[in-house]
């Protein structure tokens, strides 16, 4: 049974599907598809077709899980199609995942990757491609490294709503484009797999974004112990969310640093910030309780043609969790600052905030709101507000 772990199923050590095997768990008029888990504790070894598809008036597709503990070789199909409903789940979860050209297996529909301890594994881009382009979501999870190495595209169709979920116990890297039609893409690196049973998040996994990402209006989640944006490629979720957290919620964040100075906190540079365009640009969450600091100036105010720039929040609501500012933040005109902390808000005398056009700046926190020897004027340590403002101490001072 699932990921072998039913005492009352005795597992197989050695589990082959024949390319001339069909296994069918389709719904037929109404309802979801049905469940079909194929396992081997040692090697699982995959030529055949499996089809759970929802019911041709209504339901989902359902759930199939190939796996071998010790190996797995996939080179077989799967559908997990729902003409009235959403698609299904495969499950495959090898130690490291290598999305590539190669192979010639072919999904019709597939909405999540994993498989136990297959190291090397290459998962052709052509499978994750297809299931996103009939608007399935597609996960890849892996208990050490992600690279993707070919293109990943799901934007050849009209069906739009394709998500796709890349989560790696250490480290993500993006070599190649990554483009979806407006589904929710998630990069997290240095994953906590301790609920499903896994291994906790470690400290060691960085995203590295080395090619240009799209959402098409999608949300995009990232997150690791360290964030790299190559010079020139760019972060697109239109007039969708981008959200960047640390894997460690207790790691801080350094915003505006010019370059990595190699310590344990993950350093977003300006220069980083300011290719990526989306409705908002969140830093930090509800779960974060290092600090976020501002340690040089962030400018989103990137001019280049068809760009979003976004309104800015920065969260930091975890325990005890403080965010100060020694840099200037500027927004483009009309772009909204938010700052909100679990603790204390303060300013240094380097520190400002200037939100033109009507631009509206929220500074909300817990405790203290310090914010140095002024409000107002354009120089170091003020704020500059053309549309409305909120400062909130809540249970401290300003």
């Amino acid at each position: 049974d699932f990921q072998g772990n039913n005492p009352e199923i005795q597992n197989a050590q050695q589990t082959i599907v024949g390319s001339d095997v069909s296994i069918n768990a389709d719904a037929i008029e109404a309802g979801d598809g049905g469940r079909v888990i194929v396992w081997a504790d040692n090697t699982t070894r995959y030529y055949g077709d499996i089809s759970a598809q929802g019911g041709a008036a209504s339901g989902d597709g359902g759930f199939v899980e190939v796996s071998g503990k010790g190996y797995l070789d996939f080179n077989g199909g799967v559908s997990l199609g729902a003409s009235n409903g959403t698609g299904g789940i495969l499950l495959l979860d090898p130690t490291d995942i290598t999305v590539d050209g190669s192979g010639s297996a072919v999904l019709d529909n597939v909405d999540l990757f994993s498989d136990i301890d297959c190291t090397g594994c290459n998962i052709n881009a052509l499978l994750i491609n297809t299931a996103l382009q009939s608007g399935a979501s597609v996960m890849l999870q892996a208990t050490n490294d992600i690279t993707v190495s070919a293109a990943i595209d799901g934007t050849g169709t009209s069906t739009a709503g394709g998500g796709l979920s890349l989560l790696a116990g250490h480290h993500i890297t993006i070599n190649n484009s990554i483009s979806l039609n407006n589904g929710l893409l998630t990069l997290s690196a240095d994953h906590d797999f301790s609920a499903a049973g896994g291994n906790a998040s470690s400290g060691a996994g960085d995203l590295a974004i080395n090619a240009s990402l799209s959402s098409g209006g999608g949300s995009i989640a990232l997150q690791g112990d360290e964030f790299k944006l190559d010079a020139g490629k760019t972060i697109s979720a239109g007039t969708g969310a981008v959200s960047i957290t640390t894997a460690q919620a207790g790691d801080a964040i350094e915003v505006g640093k010019v370059s990595d100075n190699g310590n344990t906190d993950m350093d977003l540079s300006d220069a980083e910030l300011g290719l990526i365009s989306a409705g908002t640009l969140t830093i930090g969450d509800a779960s974060h309780t290092g600090t976020i600091s501002v340690v040089g100036d962030v400018t989103l105010n990137n001019v280049a043609a068809g760009f979003i720039n976004p309104n800015l929040n920065v969260v930091n609501t975890g325990s005890n969790a403080d965010i100060s500012v020694d840099g200037v933040i500027t927004s483009a005109s009309g772009k909204a600052i938010t700052l909100t902390a679990a603790d204390n808000i303060s300013f240094t005398v380097n520190g400002s905030i200037s939100a033109p056009g009507t631009g509206k700046v929220t500074i909300r926190a817990n405790s203290d709101a310090q914010l140095g020897d002024g409000v107002g004027g354009n120089g170091a340590n003020s704020i500059s507000i053309n549309g409305a403002a909120v400062i909130d101490g809540d249970t401290g001072d300003i």
